[in-house]
């Protein structure tokens, strides 16, 4: 933009122009004031979230994971680490053209590469590795960013309270499908990302809604811009967030509607043209041609509905242990909500809207799941993650009035006290069967004893490969032995560097032709052909083990070395480990 290539520069620029239109805002706004000064309050509940959220990283991450460079063994983390990779040597941080990646045929090049570019920065700016940053990302979007925009829609739906900052703040760490199951599934990394930041998306939502008739024109329009920033910038890093921000919106105005002052006629009217519309807009959007690869995403259910409420209800999603304790105060926090603070009802609404999308996702087939569920592939984990995400406020309110009625029911005891002793209780939550199955999940998915993409003796070797391999130069490789990693990790311009689960486009024919008959063909002209137009040297493998049965298929079964074969001259060796270069066509 304006001649700047995407980096540090550009980004700080973006930055100073935003923190500038929020400075401005708050210049006019009393509430904005009311706000600061509210921030600078409540200091010590804020640390208390903070030095919490560090003892509940380290508990349910650090300490189970091999070490802070360590990697997810997921499918989803290859393509993601290799998007960070790709972001970096292109200098370009843009999501309409990070889906060019995968190098897949008639690729979109629109993929949301918000966390993308966000590791991709750290990196430049530290010289730190991309696992590394990786790790710091997680650990800055769980520890600090979703605390803090739980606590700001909590302060802006229910007042500003220290209080509410504390129970806000400790509840975000304690709900097992998020954040922490995003770090074991997938990894969902966009998704941490993207529901990290939309509980403050959702409150400018409503301080925009609400103080539009009492605002000039001028303060309407820059609130506008900076919500309008959010939303855009929450939707490049998942945009199906967009489509939590409809169901929320939706039952936002249906709230607003039954509060308001109109005849129950007219509330009725309105109530049937607002569902019309979203109906109709659900519609074409699902139908939409852009829409296809993620609304027919085949991703089947797993358990009976019985099975998915009982989840539901116990906040012990996709087959996890119940969080009983959690669960209560959530219903608890739900009620309250609706009795003392009607006009917020849309919040209990929205978790339970969408804990009605998980059943469906979890517990059914048929055109109607699909219809209602689709725009998030059909995946329960995100729709679980935002029933939880919804129900840190609700939580937290619960905690609050609890600790409100004991302050007062036993007014000679210190009310530090029980503050102490609730901050006791959310430690020992940490460590209850519910979010233990949490940590031990992120465990398996880290572990490298068995590992199921790469071990560290093949990382080693990937290192040594990268050392070998000139820049530039073309090496064949099986994905799903862990080698396309070799690209995310050390830059080897492997040609497959994504499982072809993850492509955004098709198979290119000269690459399918390498992958499924290079080893096999004795060098066939179109064999031949298509190595040199892809400009193929090498040839990688790692270990004989696959991610999945999918490198296993006829279409990767020529990108395999067994010593019998000519035309593949080592270059190194170690085990079933190697790197050939391929002489066969000279």
């Amino acid at each position: 933009v304006f001649g700047w290539a995407w980096g540090p520069s550009s980004v700080l620029l973006t930055t100073v122009l935003i923190a500038l239109g929020a400075w401005a805002l708050s210049r006019r706004r009393p509430s904005a004031l009311a706000f600061g000064r509210a921030v600078r309050r409540s200091i010590v509940p804020l640390a208390i979230t903070v030095v919490f959220g560090l003892f509940v990283f380290w508990r349910m991450y650090m300490s189970v994971v091999p070490g802070p460079e360590a990697i997810g063994q997921l499918q989803d983390t290859m393509f993601h680490i290799d998007v960070v990779r790709y972001i970096i040597e292109n200098q370009d941080g843009s999501s309409a053209h990070t889906g060019y990646m995968d190098g897949s045929q008639d690729a979109s090049g629109f993929y949301p590469a918000g966390w993308h570019a966000t590791a991709a920065l750290l990196v430049e700016l530290t010289d730190i590795s991309i696992p590394l940053a990786a790790t710091t990302v997680s650990a800055l979007l769980t520890v600090v960013v979703f605390p803090l925009a739980a606590i700001t829609l909590a302060v802006t739906l229910f007042g500003q309270s220290r209080r509410i900052v504390a129970c806000v703040g400790v509840a975000a760490q304690l709900v097992g499908a998020f954040p922490w199951r995003f770090l074991s599934w997938g990894q969902l990394y966009s998704n941490l990302m993207a529901m990290s930041l939309l509980s403050a998306v959702i409150a400018g939502l409503v301080i925009l809604l609400r103080s539009w008739s009492s605002s000039p024109i001028a303060q309407r329009a820059l609130l506008i811009g900076l919500i309008g920033v959010s939303i855009v910038g929450t939707a490049l890093a998942q945009p199906n967030t967009v489509f939590a921000l409809v169901v929320i919106g939706f039952a936002f105005i249906v709230n607003a509607i039954v509060m308001g002052p109109r005849p129950v006629r007219w509330k009725l009217l309105w109530l049937a043209a607002v569902v019309l519309l979203l109906i109709g807009g659900w519609t074409l959007l699902y139908v939409a041609p852009f829409m296809q690869r993620t609304v027919t995403w085949v991703w089947d259910s797993f358990e009976t509905p019985a099975q998915a409420f009982g989840e539901l209800v116990t906040l012990g999603f996709n087959g996890g242990l119940g969080q009983f304790g959690l669960a209560a105060l959530m219903v608890v926090g739900g009620w309250l909500v609706v009795r003392r603070r009607p006009n917020e009802a849309w919040l209990p609404a929205s978790a339970l809207a969408f804990g009605g999308l998980y059943v469906f996702s979890a517990g059914s087939e048929g055109r109607v799941r699909d219809f209602l569920t689709g725009f998030w592939y059909h995946d329960s984990y995100r729709l679980a993650a935002l029933v939880a995400m919804l129900s840190v406020p609700l939580v937290g309110v619960a905690m609050a009035a609890v600790l409100h009625r004991l302050r007062h029911r036993f007014s000679g005891i210190r009310a530090g006290a029980f503050s102490a002793l609730a901050l006791l209780l959310a430690v020992a939550t940490v460590f209850m069967p519910g979010a233990s199955q949490q940590r031990e999940w992120i465990r398996l998915s880290f572990a490298t004893d068995d590992a199921w993409m790469i071990s560290p003796a093949e990382r080693e070797f990937l290192s040594e490969v990268a050392q070998v391999v000139p820049d530039g130069v073309v090496v064949a490789n099986n994905p799903y032995d862990g080698s396309g990693l070799a690209y995310g990790l050390f830059g080897t311009d492997v040609l497959f560097p994504a499982m072809d689960g993850n492509w955004l486009g098709e198979w290119d024919p000269e690459k399918k032709t390498v992958s499924s008959k290079l080893t096999l063909s004795s060098f066939s002209p179109d064999v031949c052909a298509a190595v040199e137009d892809l400009g193929v040297v090498y040839l990688l493998q790692l270990d004989d083990r696959w991610y999945s049965s999918g490198g296993t298929l006829p279409e990767w079964s020529g990108l395999r070395v067994d010593g019998t074969q000519r035309g593949f001259e080592p270059v190194l060796k170690e085990g079933d480990m190697g790197l050939y270069r391929v002489t066969g066509c000279d």
